[in-house]
């Protein structure tokens, strides 16, 4: 056997040698448990705020309206750092009764509170071909799995109608696709899917659980309803739905008017050509159509509220969560909250097939709109969520997405954020031939989007990024906005102010900012103002100071807390709070805290270190660093030179690229008590890394992830002992 000091001796040398080159190597990470161990530097049990199992009321909505509430107290804020609920056959269906039990515990000790129950008729009516004919053992592990998340304290968001194709029994072809029926789009329109969408709030989300001897309805976990998943018409006219719009709205259109001809006078077309308005089009006929749509929507929503009602949930709901827009603004101020979807790159033309491609869509260059279209339609006055986002697989960038949206949602103080995909699998690989290889939307076996979840849960779960104190609004009249076009939106140079202050629409001042917040408002008329021009003007009203960073003509920001910094042109972020700091970028990007430094010298990607104490870097015994970079598939090929067409998808095990970080801390006068270990996925300690004493008496250690063979992973403990 080697000798102890000799093998020290010679991984620091490994550790050491990493360069630029070894960047684009890949490496092979072993298959493994995914659980985290009880009390592992993974465990993150302790970071959210979970549900009391002796608290039995829903949680409500603040007197502010900005937050959800546990209790009546302003004190008892909640926020939802959540997990997807979303099984398919691919994915194996619901679990055995044993894996239920694990993967609840796994879920919690994720860092998670809450769970997004989504698309749940579709994988209970797989292979069904009667209606509303749930598939019996599928429904009972569904209601097992349940039973057993509210048991580790975990609060629910439930999609009433999840998919296209609803509880229906005779679909032909994919289940999982639009085609034969549409019961989003129907029941804005359709009393028969209207009536369809009710029978499936009935005999699904209002029967008992057996394991709980509770509804859904009627459970205190479940923290807010979405009535109509993706379901609002302005998203829907743009997935060529059209031709079933067109029907009702010259109905809608002859019941206002009376006759053809005066109709035709109004729009300025002949009745019987009459077709809809492109969703850019400004013009009397689409006035017409958003003041249709509006009153469609509004209609829709308190109709399902009060069947809701009458089966006895009061609760908090909400609905329209897909387009951005002025128009749905006024819709969307009649929720209980606000709730948006967006992505920053999206599969195409398949999702595991040859020929399926990517965008390559990133945060960090400045040329994708994700942010602002989450972040603009939060209305003031009502909590705001997020249900959906992402930046899937195989875009080589998405170490960004999670820490990322994390960062931002602190520092505009949303209500919840859910990472789109499975977060659900107890081992790499798992049972489902979709769990066999990493594929789009499977995040939970997806070493990339694993780590940014860890990521995010102390950004955004535990709250270490301070909401933001001065803010901005756009004043949205209800009467003119209910006619814009579908497309009219905060402009593109007003958006950028996204990043150093809280952004907002107020939709006829009925969300006001808190008199203890500097703020300014805009009409909707000035979004086209230029970016440096709302700077100077927000400088000169003394809402921000110049902090001697911010330079929109730079394209570089910094948030008004000082604790987030973007540089767009150079393509890298920094967070620096009490208890995590980190940066995301290429080789030369560096952060540098009074307890920490990260300076990227090799590879790119997300690297932060996050206090697993009280949320105190500077008096912390016990550190999580992650090392978030870039991977896929075993034998994954590709059909195009750029990696955005796919040929073969590959399998596991997964392999993750290569990087090297340096990382100094703090005064270390007693370096003998600092330990370092890189740990492998279930938190175990793998392997101990040297570290150094520097003359500034600062303890080094530079990683180098190629160095640890087969122990490879993005995880590391360093402990103070």
């Amino acid at each position: 056997m080697m000798n102890t000091n000799k093998l020290f001796f010679i991984l620091f040398i490994l550790i050491l040698s990493g360069s630029a080159s070894a960047s684009e190597q890949w490496l092979t990470i072993q298959n493994s448990s995914l659980e985290p161990e009880v009390g592992s530097a993974l465990d993150l049990s302790s970071l959210t705020q979970h549900r009391d199992s002796n608290f039995n009321k829903t949680p409500s909505i603040s007197p502010q309206g900005e937050h959800f509430l546990l209790g009546t107290k302003p004190d008892k804020n909640i926020k939802f750092f959540t997990a997807t609920l979303a099984i398919s056959s691919n994915s194996g269906g619901y679990p055995d009764h044993a894996t239920a039990n694990r993967l609840a515990v796994m879920i919690k000790r994720n860092g998670y509170n809450a769970v997004r129950v989504h698309f749940t008729e579709a994988m209970l009516m797989t292979g069904r071909s009667k209606d509303f004919d749930f598939d019996p053992e599928q429904l009972d592990r569904f209601f097992y799995l349940m039973n057993a998340l509210r048991e580790q304290g975990l609060y629910f968001f439930v999609d009433m109608l999840g998919s296209w194709n609803g509880a229906y029994g005779d679909v032909k072809g994919n289940r999982w696709t639009r085609g034969q029926y549409d019961v989003t789009l129907g029941s804005l329109i359709s009393d028969t899917d209207k009536l369809h969408w009710l029978n499936l709030a009935k005999v699904l989300w209002n029967k008992k659980n057996p394991y709980s001897n509770l509804t859904t309805l009627g459970d205190p976990a479940l923290a807010g309803v979405m009535l109509v998943n993706e379901g609002d018409a302005d998203y829907l006219l743009r997935s060529s739905q059209d031709k079933k719009l067109l029907p009702p709205f010259k109905n809608w259109l002859l019941k206002k008017y009376q006759t053809n001809q005066s109709v035709e006078d109004k729009t300025g077309g002949a009745f019987d050509k009459l077709s809809l308005p492109s969703v850019s089009e400004h013009s009397a006929l689409n006035r017409e159509f958003q003041l249709f749509t509006t009153e469609m929507q509004t209609s829709q929503l308190n109709w399902m509220k009060q069947q809701l009602s009458n089966l006895g949930f009061n609760g908090p709901v909400t609905s329209f969560n897909t387009y951005p827009s002025y128009h749905n603004a006024v819709t969307r101020s009649q929720l209980s909250f606000v709730d948006q979807h967006q992505y920053a790159d999206h599969p195409k033309d398949g999702m595991v097939e040859s020929g399926t491609s990517i965008g390559m869509g990133r945060l960090l260059d400045g040329r994708n709109r994700y942010l602002d279209r989450l972040a603009w339609n939060r209305l003031y006055g009502q909590p705001f969520t997020v249900s959906e986002y992402g930046q899937p697989f195989w875009n080589p960038y998405r170490w960004e997405v999670a820490p990322f949206t994390a960062a931002y949602a602190g520092f505009q103080d949303w209500s919840m954020i859910a990472h789109f995909g499975s977060a659900f699998s107890v081992s790499r690989p798992a049972s489902g031939k979709w769990r066999t290889m990493m594929v789009p939307f499977e995040i939970g076996v997806d070493p990339t989007l694993q780590a940014g979840e860890k990521i995010a849960a102390f950004l955004f779960g535990r709250g270490d990024v301070s909401p933001a104190k001065a803010k901005l609004a756009v004043k949205v009249n209800p009467d003119l906005a209910a006619g814009y076009s579908s497309d009219r939106f905060v402009s593109w140079q007003l958006a950028q102010m996204q990043y150093v202050l809280g952004v907002g629409l107020n939709v006829n001042g009925s969300g006001k900012v808190n008199a203890d917040v500097k703020s300014l408002q805009l009409s909707s008329d000035e979004d086209e103002i230029a970016t440096k021009t709302i700077y100077s003007k927000l400088l000169a009203a003394k809402v921000l100071e110049d902090d001697g960073w911010t330079n929109p003509s730079l394209q570089r920001y910094q948030s008004s807390t000082k604790e987030l910094k973007l540089d767009l042109k150079q393509n890298y972020m920094t967070v620096i709070t009490k208890g995590s700091v980190g940066v995301m970028g290429g080789a030369g990007s560096k952060v540098e805290s009074p307890f920490v430094s990260i300076k990227v010298d090799a590879g790119e990607g997300a690297f932060f270190a996050c206090d697993l104490g009280a949320g105190d870097l500077s008096q912390s015994k016990r550190v999580l660093l992650v090392m978030s970079t870039d991977s896929r598939n075993s034998n994954m090929t590709f059909l195009d030179k750029e990696e955005t067409k796919l040929d073969q998808i590959g399998s596991f095990p997964a392999k993750i690229k290569d990087a090297s970080i340096n990382i100094e801390v703090m005064q270390a006068t007693n370096l003998q008590h600092w330990k370092l270990y890189a740990l492998d996925f279930n938190g175990r300690r793998n392997m101990e890394l040297p570290m150094k004493t520097l003359d500034s008496g600062k303890a080094q250690v530079q990683i180098h992830l190629a160095a640890l063979a087969n122990k490879v992973s993005p995880f590391f403990e360093l402990v103070r002992e």
